[in-house]
């Protein structure tokens, strides 16, 4: 190795060290507390809920949302928010519109922060007509809920459903999140993302689920509906279905698995490099 290579991993080295050493010494007159490098004050706040509603809209953006029933009924939000951000609720024809406002330029944007704007909703424990949720990096959370139909659509955050009942459809769609749903139901189900995995547990569609990822990979656990549809591109397919299906699987390059053909019902997969197993 050349001489000049070797002074300028030397020097290398020796700045890695240096603002080690610099990072310990700031944590060491801290105390250890992170806390106390935060650029960004975030503070709570509760946003009430009036009016009667039969459908609800939330705008998440880049917060974090998670919706759950109202213990006593009554509707507000739990919000933590700072300068220049903040949660509207707001009721027009029959309608929640919940939505996130960040109002913050660039330069406000710049700096050291442990905390993010994130809000946990608490609705009436009714049926709504409509639940729909949009997120441009935020998580959706939805728990407990029942609702004519439900859409959440994010870019890069993840879905996360829990004991939620849709009477017609539940549409999920997400770029590059998880879709992770346990104890829900619904007429037809479908969850979409790019590269992010589809993790059911307890899902059932009384009519038809529809499965779709790109590399990610789709676990199915104690779920079932009448036409299962699961394709992906180079992602694994497992799954344990509640009553015997007449399987049609095809994988490129995987192994594939199923139980004999049974029954009414109908199990397509399809995947290019993955491996199909199902017990």
């Amino acid at each position: 190795m050349k001489t000049s290579k070797k002074i300028a991993l030397c020097v290398a080295a020796l700045c890695v060290f240096a603002g080690a050493a610099m990072v310990f010494a700031a944590l060491r007159m801290t105390g250890f507390d992170v806390q106390s490098f935060n650029t960004v004050t975030f503070r709570k706040e509760t946003v009430n809920i009036d009016g009667a509603f039969t459908a609800v809209a939330v705008e998440g953006g880049s917060a974090d949302i998670s919706v759950e029933p109202a213990a006593d009924g009554r509707c507000f939000a739990e919000c933590t928010v700072c300068d220049g951000v903040r949660f509207d609720a707001e009721v027009r024809g029959e309608t929640l519109y919940f939505t996130f406002r960040d109002t913050r330029d660039w330069m406000q944007r710049i700096g050291v922060q442990n905390e993010s704007p994130k809000a946990k909703l608490f609705l009436s424990a009714e049926t709504y007509r409509t639940f729909s949720a949009q997120s441009s990096a935020g998580d959706v959370a939805l728990s407990g809920m029942t609702a004519g139909e439900v859409q959440i659509r994010t870019s890069s955050g993840e879905v996360v459903l829990s004991g939620v009942t849709a009477v017609k459809d539940m549409q999920t769609h997400t770029s590059s999140g998880d879709v992770c749903a346990s104890e829900c139901g619904a007429d037809a189900f479908s969850a979409e993302t790019s590269s992010g995995e589809v993790v059911l547990s307890a899902v059932t569609a009384a009519r038809e689920m529809r499965l779709h990822t790109s590399s990610g990979d789709v676990s199915l656990s104690d779920c079932d509906a009448k036409a299962v549809d699961v394709e992906t591109s180079s992602g694994d397919v497992t799954g344990q279905l509640r009553t015997p299906k007449n399987y049609d699987v095809h994988s490129s390059s995987g192994d594939v698995v199923t139980p004999p053909s049974a029954g009414d019902g109908k199990c397509i997969v399809r995947t290019s490099s993955g491996d199909v197993v199902f017990v």
